[in-house]
């Protein structure tokens, strides 16, 4: 359809012992900020469109996504988080970093 997916590459610094990304984590993080997958400021979203770095709980078992993320400075991680906007329509000036309509709904998102 024409909804808006979102697809977000995102940095946070590892100072912990943990050596590995906890995706499911911060999955659920996102999913209980967004109540249940339902919202996010005005926006609606898809309940079952949620990715972060390929898994998803709404099909039961983790999916891998094709994705190419950047290498990282030492201490700072990247993983992918990917969802989709039903209640926002795609339109070309969203696909202009430099378009007043994508820096307002960036800042949103």
């Amino acid at each position: 359809g024409d909804n808006l997916g979102a697809d977000l590459i995102c940095t946070y610094r590892n100072d912990s012992t943990v050596l590995q990304f906890d995706r499911v984590r911060v999955y659920r993080e996102i999913s209980n900020k967004t109540d249940g997958i339902t919202k996010l400021d005005v926006y609606s979203l898809d309940q079952n469109s949620l990715y972060v770095n390929g898994y998803n709980e709404a099909l039961l078992r983790p999916t891998l996504l094709p994705t190419t993320t950047p290498t990282a400075p030492p201490n700072l991680e990247r993983f992918t988080v990917n969802f989709t906007v039903t209640n926002l329509k795609y339109k070309p000036e969203l696909g202009a970093p430099s378009s007043k309509e994508f820096n307002s709904t960036a800042s949103t998102l």
